[in-house]
């Protein structure tokens, strides 16, 4: 493979300072002169044993080399800097998978069969339509890591644990990019015969552990993350995997022994996630609401719930709502006004998983 810096970055001096202005996140980084020489390799294609060799040719150590090569593209990747090109003799991906997520049919290769079967478990079950030209994500490995070539060839460079996390944040870029008028909510959203649940909170307030607990009261989980909000306020679920963090994982003992085998990842923020696939569904069916959750985790007390008002609930979920233009529109603000008019708005507080689980379960199933 062979790896160029993308029109982002522009390279300039301040005074007699070097610098790389990244426009993506308007930040300038000052560079020494290794990093300015490499970043002038880097103007076209060239492959990592070339810019190895040529920092050996000017005194650097071979193996100090590679250790700075190595984190100078994973670093400048995490910047959106860094574009890949596959060449021949790298071969071709051994294994590939289609999969359509909220209508957009997107190709999983791997160079790697081994890191296919760290990726399936975290896809979305489906049944893609047959596409002339779907969206493309590539993953290889490279040194001890992995290299992961989106749409226009755009690379990131993780670490092996990391890869797959790092996929699943690619894909949920590409979900809001192509929303539409369609509005991306933060939360996990359930159903069973009484109607549709949608449960938000501040990261850590439990949604993915408390979704799964709800499962073992007879709802289905369409999503533990991310719902989409349609034009009409009907909603519907994006399926990723749940990801169960470290310090839920032996609070759901009724899941423990599948959860357990499936490997450990490790997210970009530092936290370690196991990915628990969620029953199929169709997820292209926008889905009403009945209930509105806000959540408040504690540390002791029996689990209660207690009527929102309207408005408090609209507030929280237009704080964590994104779309591609990253503000509402009319007709959007209109959709989820009427989503949250037609539901009902509850805070749920509560310090056991089963006991909070089975509260909200009792309160949606009342009339």
């Amino acid at each position: 493979m062979r790896f160029r810096l993308a029109a982002g970055g522009h390279p300039c001096s301040v005074g007699n300072r070097r610098t790389i202005f990244v426009e993506a996140s308007q930040q300038l980084f000052e560079i020494d002169e290794i990093t300015a020489y490499v970043t002038s390799e880097l103007s076209r294609p060239v492959s990592f044993e070339t810019l190895e060799a040529n920092l050996v040719g000017e005194g650097m150590r071979r193996s100090s080399a590679r250790t700075y090569l190595t984190q100078y593209l994973r670093f400048w990747s995490r910047q959106g800097l860094l574009q890949v090109e596959f060449e021949k003799s790298d071969g071709s991906p051994s294994r590939s998978e289609l999969v359509e997520i909220t209508g957009r049919e997107i190709r999983i290769s791997c160079y790697d069969e081994a890191l296919m079967e760290l990726v399936r478990p975290m896809l979305p079950p489906s049944s893609p339509r047959t596409s002339s030209a779907p969206k493309q994500y590539t993953l290889a490995r490279f040194g001890n890591g992995v290299c992961i070539a989106g749409p226009g060839q755009d690379a990131m460079i993780v670490g092996r644990r990391e890869a797959v996390p790092a996929l699943k944040g690619l894909l949920t870029d590409e979900v809001i990019a192509s929303l539409g008028m369609n509005t991306a909510l933060h939360g996990a959203l359930l159903a069973n015969g009484s109607g549709a649940i949608f449960l938000c909170g501040s990261p850590g307030a439990g949604k993915t552990t408390l979704a799964l607990a709800l499962m073992q009261c007879g709802f289905q989980t369409y999503a533990d993350d991310i719902a989409l909000l349609h034009t009409g306020g009907t909603i519907s679920g994006v399926a990723f995997a749940a990801a169960v963090k470290a310090h839920s994982w032996k609070l759901l003992p009724q899941i423990r022994e599948s959860l357990f085998s499936h490997p450990v990842h490790l997210r970009l923020d530092g936290k370690l996630v196991r990915y628990l696939p969620l029953p199929p569904h169709d997820a292209n069916r926008g889905i009403t609401l009945k209930t509105i959750v806000l959540l408040n985790r504690t540390r002791r007390g029996k689990a209660r719930t207690l009527p929102v008002e309207p408005l408090q609930v609209l507030a929280k979920i237009i704080s964590e709502a994104s779309n591609p233009q990253r503000r509402l529109s009319t007709m959007q603000f209109e959709s989820m006004l009427g989503m949250v008019n037609a539901a009902r708005g509850i805070e749920l507080t509560y310090s056991q998983l089963d006991d909070g689980a089975q509260a909200l379960a009792r309160f949606h199933d009342a009339d």
